[in-house]
């Protein structure tokens, strides 16, 4: 074999064999990369998917070194560690578990209730317990705020990185200062159905007993004065011509964290009709006031509307949506502001413990021991209202069904053994957040009334206890007890 010969063979020997070297490197290579982007892209990059990347790193590194058994092995390894966590949280509600997807923004509770997710947790705490010893073990907490406070427990709303929610949810639930942990769940709007007017009316309700408003000398003079009366709902406009007059001791818009419980919206209407119902004044003679209350179409010499308790005061708070940690901060407010009667005309889809807890300590602790009267209406869908259900199923509550004037249960008010009171539902003329009028029926008007007079009753004996307050209301003017209630026709 000549010289040239043999450096060509050679010469080729050494290319195929690069070619080879490059082939098998390249190979690694897209392996290492196809493998890192696997992880990377299972879910966003978190601190222990950090070993994961260094393996993948080394292994790109010495993938000359490698064999096709090593990179299935160290893939399949891969997927292992980049598989996410359960994302699944359940809870209790009262003797009911529910499990819902943290990841999800909506939710299926159940019998098509539907929950938007959000951030937040709620976490109830034995009042002794420092809320710092608890939070601060978990560095995925990125805020905590106290939004209810009872006698022996405190409601806390945590705000949680999202992707971190069901780690902190699942820790927290464990530990053992915990009394209750639920989502902070968005519940659709929670003003109660039908407040439009269902039936039209000319002719004052009848009442069961022989003693009247107007036929009290001493009940034409009250007014509310010097009571508190907070009113939960959608925003106030005080700016109408009947609510000038209104003492406001405080007001606060839980959705946008302002003091200022003003209508934001168009569709915020209802709370304007229902303080139209408790406090609206335009007329000197409180005689004719007391005469024109709650008439469908007052005469022309008096206002076209009259409240129940003009001269009693506001605490307004704007809560549109059915938000755990907003309905709780409510109740809170209203509590811290001294209120004695909290009305609530409306009903949320699903009534949520911590809910529950709030208003029963109000009823049995608030005012001093007395008993905040934290008056809800029955709600209008025309159903059964059974245990734990909604708001209005609560015992401690005064809860309100609505009427006809033929004293017969209105078809679309709510009904069962929860109800303590009823009072008129028919069709009556209310103030509008437009500044003119408008109409309103149902068991939102029914609950409003109540609390106008559960504000009468207390200005003449601000010491009766809740009990003694009921039993005080059902001796006024437009009210039937629960036990004699006629069904509808």
């Amino acid at each position: 074999m000549c010289k040239r010969d043999f450096l060509s063979n050679a010469f080729g020997q050494s290319l195929k064999l690069r070619r080879l070297r490059v082939r098998i490197a390249v190979f690694f290579l897209c392996a290492g990369f196809l493998l890192s982007w696997h992880v990377v892209s299972a879910k966003p990059f978190e601190p222990q998917q950090a070993s994961a990347l260094a393996s993948g790193a080394a292994y790109k590194k010495n993938a000359a070194n490698t064999n096709i058994t090593t990179v299935n092995t160290n893939i399949s390894n891969a997927r292992s560690i980049a598989k996410p966590a359960s994302q699944v949280i359940s809870f209790l509600n009262f003797d009911r578990s529910f499990s819902i997807d943290s990841h999800l923004r909506t939710a299926i509770l159940s019998d098509g209730i539907h929950a938007s997710m959000t951030n937040q947790l709620i976490v109830k705490l034995p009042s002794e317990v420092i809320p710092q010893n608890v939070f601060n073990s978990y560095k995925y907490i990125l805020d905590s705020k106290t939004i209810f406070t009872g006698k022996t427990f405190t409601y806390y709303r945590l705000a949680v990185l999202k992707r971190r929610y069901a780690e902190v949810f699942h820790a927290l639930k464990k530990n053992k200062h915990v009394l209750l942990i639920q989502p902070d769940l968005v519940l659709k709007s929670n003003i109660a159905k039908g407040s439009q007017p269902s039936v039209v009316t000319q002719r004052l309700p009848r009442v069961h007993n022989s003693k009247r408003i107007d036929d009290d000398e001493q009940s034409l003079q009250a007014t509310g004065r010097g009571i508190n009366i907070a009113i939960i709902d959608d925003g106030f406009f005080t700016g109408h011509p009947a609510l000038q007059h209104i003492q406001t001791t405080f007001e606060y818009d839980v959705e946008t964290r302002m003091q200022s419980a003003e209508p934001k919206n168009q569709q915020d209407h209802h709370g304007t009709r229902v303080a139209g119902v408790i406090f609206s004044k335009s007329y000197a003679n409180t005689a004719l006031i007391a005469s024109a209350r709650i008439l469908p179409t007052p005469p022309s010499h008096i206002t076209p509307v009259s409240g129940i308790a003009p001269e009693a005061n506001l605490i307004a708070i704007r809560s549109p949506y059915s938000r755990t940690s907003d309905t709780l901060l409510s109740l809170h407010l209203a509590q811290l502001a001294g209120a004695d009667i909290i009305n609530c005309s409306w009903n949320s889809p699903l009534l949520l413990e911590p809910i529950a807890d709030a208003i029963n300590h109000l009823a049995e602790n608030g005012r001093s021991g007395k008993g905040i009267a934290v008056v809800i209406a029955a709600g209008n869908e025309g159903r059964l209202i059974t245990e734990q259900s909604i708001e209005a199923s609560l015992d401690q509550a005064i809860v309100v069904g609505a009427y006809t004037s033929e004293q017969r249960r209105l078809k679309s008010s709510n009904y069962g053994p929860s109800i303590d009171l009823w009072a008129s539902g028919d069709s009556v003329r209310a103030l509008s957040a437009s500044g003119g009028y408008t109409r309103f029926s149902g068991t939102s008007l029914a609950a409003a009334t109540v609390s106008g007079l559960a504000a009468i009753a207390l200005s003449e004996d601000s010491d009766l206890t809740l009990q003694e307050l009921e039993q005080k209301i059902i001796t006024l003017n437009h009210v039937i007890p629960a036990t004699l209630m006629k069904k509808p026709n």
